[in-house]
């Protein structure tokens, strides 16, 4: 059992025989500074030549794009800036702000809310939906005018 893992393991580029023989436990505490280092740098190499040979950085949207892709990409970008497929969008109504069963204020939308007072968005719209355990958020409860 021992050898064929000893051997997979040295035929194969991305495993690192660790333990010398394949016995595991804590290998590393019983290393010598240079054997430490040596596993860092090979550890270091695999990594690097992972990362080459699988492409997992972010990919770019624009990138070899003849020019009628580019036209529709930078329209689909635009309309998003405008607010059209936009989150800011997702939540447009109204919402009133309560506290004690009475209404506090009225907002345009939850974004206004954000940039006034500094809440979160997430928990204003969680306790306007009635989420199940979230009910106030500050100390008021929240709910869209067009539910009432």
């Amino acid at each position: 059992m021992y050898n064929k893992e000893i051997f997979l393991i040295s035929v194969t580029d991305n495993l690192l025989n660790l333990a010398e023989g394949g016995l595991g436990g804590d290998y590393s505490k019983f290393w010598s500074e240079e054997r430490k280092n040596k596993h860092r740098i090979e550890v270091s190499n695999r990594l690097k030549k992972y990362y080459k040979t699988n492409s997992t950085h972010k990919l770019n949207a624009f990138l070899n794009k003849n020019e009628e892709e580019l036209a529709i990409l930078r329209e689909k970008w635009s309309e998003c800036k405008k607010g059209l497929k936009n989150w800011n969008a997702k939540y447009p109504q109204k919402i009133l702000q309560i506290k004690d069963g009475v209404v506090i204020r009225e907002w345009d939308n939850v974004y206004q809310v954000r940039d006034e007072l500094g809440y979160r968005i997430l928990y204003i719209i969680k306790c306007a939906k009635k989420y199940k355990g979230f009910y106030t958020h500050k100390g008021y409860s929240w709910q869209f005018k067009n539910e009432l």
